[in-house]
């Protein structure tokens, strides 16, 4: 949408001028919405993967991941479950908020190190949890895409005027 003010000269020539309130250059936004932004990306992704957890373990899915020295297998809980989720937001927003100071083209380059990094972040559920089922490295696995599908749109808001 563009926004059209009158000018006072003379014949009150109408000129366009850009839409107020967005970053004038690449950058130059201000923190806090990113802030904001992963605040509620973490709530977001958060609960729906606590739902799909909770939903998983009560149609009996086993989730166990082993600890590195511990000879045991261990049971993932919902904490490991936050946790992660809150690991890969902070992590979107920090490689985020590089990509607005330095890169020639943030949004392209954030996208692609999203698509990337949601590829190998499979890795996790489907080579490393060898005690957990076919079931419960699924819905890892989907767990670890509303991460990205929440969070990627969320903070790629920030750049658009309001």
């Amino acid at each position: 949408m563009m926004d059209t003010r009158i000018i006072p000269e003379g014949n009150l020539a109408e000129k366009a001028l850009p839409p107020q309130g967005g970053p004038e250059e690449k950058g130059t936004h201000p923190i806090t919405s990113v802030l904001k932004n992963t605040f509620l990306a973490f709530l977001t992704s958060g609960a729906l993967n606590v739902a799909i957890f909770v939903g998983a373990k009560g149609a009996g899915v086993v989730f166990l991941m082993r600890s590195p020295g511990v000879p045991d297998a261990e049971a993932i809980t919902i904490l490991h479950v936050l946790i992660s989720t809150l690991v890969g937001t902070i992590g979107a927003a920090i490689v985020f908020r590089i990509l607005l100071r330095f890169a020639k083209n943030p949004v392209s380059a954030f996208q692609i190190i999203s698509f990337v990094v949601l590829l190998l972040s499979f890795s996790g559920p489907l080579l490393l949890l060898p005690d957990t089922d076919v079931l419960g490295k699924s819905a890892l696995a989907v767990m670890h895409v509303i991460v990205a599908v929440v969070i990627v749109p969320l903070l790629l808001r920030t750049l658009r005027p309001r």
